[in-house]
């Protein structure tokens, strides 16, 4: 049983992050004493293109009041934006008809309720921007090397430029009353690796789906800005419907 108010270490958060063991992640990352190292933790491995660590990370800021400083508020909507882009990124190679995951309006709804009435413009036109080229040199960067498919080396490229697991995605839902805003399902391997095979797996095919979803989400941030001068509101949920 997790206990509020104490403190949680490097190791820990390391171990917990490697088990995928989300739920207690969470939850020590939300209560526990020491959040000045918490975000520091979180900041380290933001570099994975690990959707819950960026979400914890941003609500953790948020909270925190750190949205009152500039820097700190136009990196979080940079990794907001982002990861809206890899969520769509992820659906977009599902090879199921219904791709319905509760998980992007879920980040889009608290994403909105974070950033509303703090957002300003050029933040947000920032935040598109640097989102943008991140995802397209991290697309350049799997385009560029389908020619080594044959290279000994092609499994840590792979590990290096792919984004994690797609099941990830469908194990997200929404807390309740007392519980965080985001939970996890826990699953066997075995039942990740059956999601997973849900999810195109040629290299190629994926590069060409995550352009199209980058195009897609693109056009959506548009929509989204021309709402934003029209009526001064930010509405990421409402496009995305």
């Amino acid at each position: 049983m997790f206990s509020y108010f104490t403190t949680f270490t490097n190791n820990e958060f390391k171990e917990l992050l490697a088990k995928e063991d989300y739920n207690n992640l969470i939850y020590k990352c939300y209560y526990s004493y020491n959040q000045k190292d918490i975000l520091e933790f979180l900041e380290k491995h933001l570099n994975i293109n690990n959707i819950i660590i960026n979400y914890i990370y941003i609500r953790n800021n948020h909270k925190l009041g750190k949205f009152n400083d500039p820097d700190v508020l136009r990196k979080c909507a940079t990794i907001a934006i982002k990861t809206i882009f890899i969520i769509v990124s992820h659906i977009n190679i599902c090879i199921e008809i219904n791709k319905n995951f509760p998980v992007l309006q879920l980040f889009l709804k608290r994403f909105d309720d974070k950033f509303q009435g703090v957002m300003t413009l050029d933040i947000f036109d920032f935040a598109v921007n640097q989102a943008k080229k991140d995802i397209l040199n991290f697309i350049d960067g799997m385009t560029s090397n389908i020619n080594l498919v044959n290279s000994p080396t092609i499994n840590e490229i792979k590990k290096r430029l792919d984004l994690p697991e797609p099941y990830i995605i469908c194990n997200i839902n929404g807390g309740g009353w007392r519980y965080p805003a985001i939970t996890y399902v826990e699953r066997t391997q075995e039942e990740n690796g059956n999601l997973n095979s849900k999810f195109i797996f040629n290299y190629s095919a994926r590069c060409q789906k995550y352009y199209e979803a980058y195009q897609y989400a693109s056009d959506k941030f548009n929509l989204i800005r021309a709402n934003y001068v029209e009526k001064q509101v930010l509405s990421l949920a409402f496009q995305f419907e």
